[in-house]
């Protein structure tokens, strides 16, 4: 929407959405048919979403992870998650399961070397900065699946607190979490570069392709239809409301 800075702008906002249990279900059960998770099965709507706004056939994505592999690091506090970097390519006569498949092989393989610091990629690469971008990515995806409270030690009480920094390191994050069997996203933007309506629309076109594929996963990207239903038209609102056209719940925090 705007003209990136030559210099790095963090100012950033939360737009939280959730997919209704028909489209959860599905998810799942095409990641059972295809042996793999929800992680992978999202992060491959997330690549088919980017690849049909920008037509860049050769995406790359980070994605955090614990770095707690050593059993030395078992019982020490500290901050030790490392960001991996997961590419993938797509062209619109790929099937979604292609997609799929693709993303599940490679996040195997990023994992295995889960360990290997994204610093020292940098430094590997010989990366030069371009003014106002971070390195190497400017988007990612980040996945967790909550415990239930038969999982906490007794003695102790969990309780999700949601925080917003109204920061962004990045210009697009996108946030997953499992809980009670219902799957809450939510887009973290740089507000120097999006507007509120254009992050609802990748929200409402996340879900669209989310819906579809989960029903056909052997629809070619080409085919999917982008364009969500009801009254969300061309970036912007018209009389239905977001809420009214897909049946899942919103709740924007805005700058």
């Amino acid at each position: 929407d705007f003209e990136r800075s030559r210099q790095p702008v963090y100012e950033g906002a939360v737009f939280n959405f959730s997919l209704d249990e028909g489209i959860s279900s599905g998810l799942r059960k095409l990641s059972l048919d295809n042996n793999t998770t929800l992680f992978v099965s999202l992060f491959a709507v997330f690549n088919v979403l980017l690849y049909r706004y920008t037509g860049q056939q050769d995406l790359l994505l980070g994605t955090p992870v614990a770095g707690r592999k050593h059993v030395d690091l078992d019982s020490q506090i500290g901050f030790y998650i490392n960001t991996v970097l997961m590419r993938t390519t797509l062209d619109e006569h790929m099937s979604f399961l292609s997609v799929l498949q693709q993303v599940r092989e490679n996040a195997l393989q990023v994992f295995a070397h889960d360990i290997y610091p994204f610093d020292k990629i940098i430094e590997d690469i010989n990366y030069k900065k371009v003014p106002g971008r971070e390195a190497l990515i400017d988007a990612g995806f980040s996945w967790n699946k909550e415990k239930a409270g038969d999982d906490v030690e007794v003695g102790f009480m969990m309780e999700r607190l949601d925080l917003n920094t109204r920061t962004a390191k990045y210009d697009l994050w996108l946030y997953g979490v499992e809980a009670m069997q219902q799957i809450n996203l939510a887009f973290e933007y740089n507000i120097s570069l999006f507007k509120i309506s254009s992050v609802s629309l990748f929200a409402a076109r996340f879900v669209t392709i989310a819906e579809q594929v989960a029903s056909n996963p052997r629809l070619t990207i080409g085919d999917i239809d982008f364009e969500p239903g009801g009254g969300y038209r061309n970036g912007g609102r018209q009389d239905e409301s977001i809420d009214d056209a897909f049946n899942f719940s919103l709740n924007v925090t805005n700058q």
